[in-house]
């Protein structure tokens, strides 16, 4: 409370939007068509450990089945 008593709530303007959201910038050129793909596997865990494993488990046979390298490491709190 100010001397005059209470203000009301004062709103930032609202900044314009883009029109649509640009593409993230490719971190690495496009494999060339033939060889073998790597993925790199990125995952969004608080401690960064179980679903960096989880997303192996599931990620790992099906690369191996088409070829691909894959691989992925703990980012995070415990890791």
């Amino acid at each position: 409370r100010g001397p005059a008593g209470p203000q009301p709530a004062r709103r930032r303007p609202a900044r314009p939007r883009p029109a649509s959201p640009s593409p993230a910038p490719a971190a690495v050129a496009p494999a060339a068509s033939g060889g073998p793909k790597r993925v790199v596997a990125v995952t969004a865990c608080p401690t960064g450990v179980a679903h960096t494993f989880m997303a192996a488990a599931a990620s790992a046979p099906e690369a191996q089945q088409r070829g691909w390298w894959v691989g992925g490491g703990a980012r995070g709190a415990g890791g």
